[in-house]
C-alpha cells in the first residue's frame, strides 16, 4: 500500500495519519505489521501509536489499522466516519523522528522467537514446521531492526 506521496509503507515506517474522523486516529504511529510479513495474514497495515520523540505511546488506544478500521456503536455513525475516513484521511511517511524505540521492539519480538524456537524444538522437533516458521519471523524481526539502524 502507498502512502500519500506515493512511497510504499512498510513494517517499522513511522507515518502520520491526518484527516480522520475521530481525533484520536489522528497522530503518529509506526508501523507493526504490513500486508506480506510472515506473521500477518491481513491486507491491511497494523499500526502502533508513539509520541513525537519515537517513544511508544501508552494510551488506551494506540492500535490502528489502515485503512482505518471504524469500531463505534450506530450504524449511522458508523458509515458517516468510514465515508469521511475514505475522502479525507491520509496517511504519509514522516522522517526525522528517532527509531531507537520502534528497533528495540522489533529486537524485543525476535527474541521472543528464541523462546519459541526452543520451545517447539523440544516438543516437535527442530525440523518442524513450528520451528521453521519462528525462525523465519526471527529473521524478518531482524530484517526490520537492521533496516531502522541503517537508516540511524
Amino acid at each position: 500500500m502507498l502512502d500519500k506521496n506515493g512511497i510504499e509503507i512498510k513494517t517499522g515506517d513511522i507515518v502520520r495519519i491526518t484527516g480522520a474522523y475521530f481525533k484520536t486516529d489522528n497522530a503518529l504511529y509506526f508501523v507493526e505489521h504490513s500486508d506480506g510479513d510472515p506473521d500477518w495474514c491481513g491486507k491491511d497495515h497494523c499500526l502502533l501509536k508513539i509520541k513525537r520523540n519515537g517513544e511508544l505511546s501508552k494510551a488506551k488506544n494506540s492500535t490502528c489499522f489502515w485503512p482505518i478500521m471504524v469500531t463505534v456503536n450506530g450504524y449511522e455513525k458508523y458509515t458517516t466516519a468510514k465515508l469521511w475516513n475514505k475522502e479525507h484521511a491520509q496517511i504519509e511517511i514522516v522522517e526525522g523522528i528517532d527509531k531507537a524505540h520502534i528497533a528495540e521492539y522489533f529486537r524485543d519480538q525476535s527474541q521472543q522467537c528464541d523462546k519459541w524456537i526452543e520451545r517447539y524444538s523440544w516438543d516437535f522437533g527442530e525440523n518442524s514446521r513450528s520451528v521453521n516458521d519462528q525462525k523465519q519471523y526471527k529473521a524478518f524481526y531482524d530484517s526490520v531492526v537492521a533496516r531502522l539502524e541503517g537508516m540511524a
